[in-house]
């Protein structure tokens, strides 16, 4: 997100307040599968600026999830403390919402948890556990599309499953309407796994195309 808002000579508060679901846009159903039925969050992350940007934000939210422990604040305090690059205690607040959410049986919340230690573990370079993270998430998913599959095949890829790779990868052909970014998606991937097995002609070709 970071690197997309220096891309566009943007802030990396401003590339955030210009991505945010928009109060006339829900009830939201998101890519995970569930819905948000409310919520403010260009509010919200005006409320943690105001109060001193993001450290006083993430003592703010740890207090409230210490007095309430309400689900939804660790996912929160989680996702603030991935953008400070606190990997470990963004690792903790998620995980440690784990088993509450299984008893209360919120899937969304396990879902989201599952995604997020996912993105993690990617961004840690680790691809075996962020492709095991995933398959977690796609289980409490009312459903799934194509950006799923695409996460799976690339940490796949990075794992040296090139077959398990190609195979999702034919997933998410069928699941698609000829989608130009998809495709795209799909023939870079493709040519990457053609890369891997020393094959440079058939490589180019998929990159190409």
């Amino acid at each position: 997100m970071d690197a997309g808002a220096q891309a566009c000579g943007l802030t990396r508060d401003e590339i955030r307040r210009r991505n945010f679901i928009q109060p006339s846009q829900f009830p939201y159903k998101t890519h995970l599968g569930f819905t948000l039925d409310s919520g403010d969050f260009e509010g919200t992350m005006q409320m943690a600026l105001d109060a001193g940007r993001w450290s006083d934000a993430i003592v703010t939210v740890r207090a409230l999830v210490d007095r309430t422990g309400w689900l939804d604040l660790r996912v929160t305090l989680g996702a603030l403390l991935f953008e400070r690059q606190q990997y470990r205690d963004a690792i903790l607040a998620w995980t440690t919402a784990i088993e509450p959410a299984g008893h209360a049986g919120r899937r969304d919340v396990l879902a989201a948890v599952y995604s997020n230690l996912a993105a993690t573990y990617r961004e840690l370079g680790d691809a075996s556990l962020a492709r095991r993270f995933q398959q977690q998430a796609l289980r409490y998913q009312d459903d799934f599309g194509a950006d799923d599959l695409l996460h799976l095949a690339n940490d796949a890829l990075a794992a040296g499953h090139l077959e398990l790779a190609e195979s999702l990868l034919d997933s998410m052909l069928d699941l698609l309407d000829n989608t130009p970014q998809w495709l795209a998606e799909i023939y870079a991937t493709r040519g990457l796994i053609a890369l891997r097995r020393g094959e440079p002609r058939d490589a180019r070709r998929q990159l190409l195309t």
